[in-house]
């Protein structure tokens, strides 16, 4: 939900991956190519961080390291 992919698409993602991480994989792919020079660690971390979403800051705040 926080990186804004249709339903349909995230089924699409659990019928084509047949592990957990490649549908994670999945859908970060989805995401950058549709954000385009938009996808960075910084923005990606944003979005994850949204109240709604908020997970743990010890578990995305890697991608805010050099």
């Amino acid at each position: 939900m926080a990186l804004d992919i249709p339903s349909v698409k995230l089924e699409q993602f659990e019928l084509d991956n047949s592990q957990h991480v490649e549908q994670v994989f999945a859908m970060l792919r989805y995401w950058r190519n549709r954000q385009r020079e938009k996808a960075t660690a910084a923005s990606l971390h944003s979005l994850l961080s949204q109240e709604d979403y908020a997970l743990p800051p010890e578990s995305i705040d890697f991608l805010l390291r050099d």
